[in-house]
């Protein structure tokens, strides 16, 4: 009974400096509008009902989203974290930034909207110098685009959830230790 109440994940974790960054455009016209409450229900059309409250919360805790654009409609979105945040598997320190919660949309696949979204979260976040990204073992495409940006692979981490907590968080540092 126990083994359906935890479940095992397996994130790759990749580091960045702001000096090491290649910013990447995409091949479309694109804005990054940033997430508000007043535009959380913008997620729906993307991805359902259960991500408006998510965004809410996400803006509580003082993380920030962009919203990517093209031809007036959201097509994906991506988060920065910030010390003290909440997050399933990692605690972010002091002078780190935590990039995660990334879609788009499959239609708009293929168009470098994932590395042009990043870019802009780094650029927006101007006083942080050390930035993180995971992603689940597997996501080949996810890995592909941080790394058209220069993230590089640091470690894979398993971490054992269950009851909608993470047993074993780990803690991101501005000073990469790994």
């Amino acid at each position: 009974m126990a083994y359906f109440l935890f479940k095992c994940w397996h994130e790759r974790l990749f580091h960045i400096e702001r000096k090491d960054v290649i910013r990447k455009k995409s091949d479309l016209l694109l804005d990054f509008v940033p997430i508000t409450y007043e535009n959380t229900e913008l997620v729906r059309t993307l991805r359902g009902d259960v991500y408006a409250e998510q965004f809410q919360y996400q803006l509580s805790l003082g993380d920030f989203g962009y919203y990517a654009y093209h031809n007036g409609q959201p097509v994906g979105y991506g988060w920065v974290k910030h010390k003290d945040s909440d997050d399933y598997f990692f605690k972010i320190a002091e002078g780190c930034c935590y990039l995660c919660r990334f879609f788009v949309h499959e239609s708009m696949r293929g168009h470098g909207i994932y590395p042009a979204l990043i870019t802009a979260l780094i650029n927006k976040e101007s006083e942080c110098n050390s930035f993180y990204i995971a992603v689940e073992r597997g996501n080949d495409s996810s890995e592909r685009g941080l790394r058209k940006v220069g993230f590089e692979f640091l470690k894979e981490y398993g971490f054992l959830r269950g009851f909608k907590h993470t047993i074993n968080k780990k803690t991101l540092n501005a000073n990469v230790k790994e």
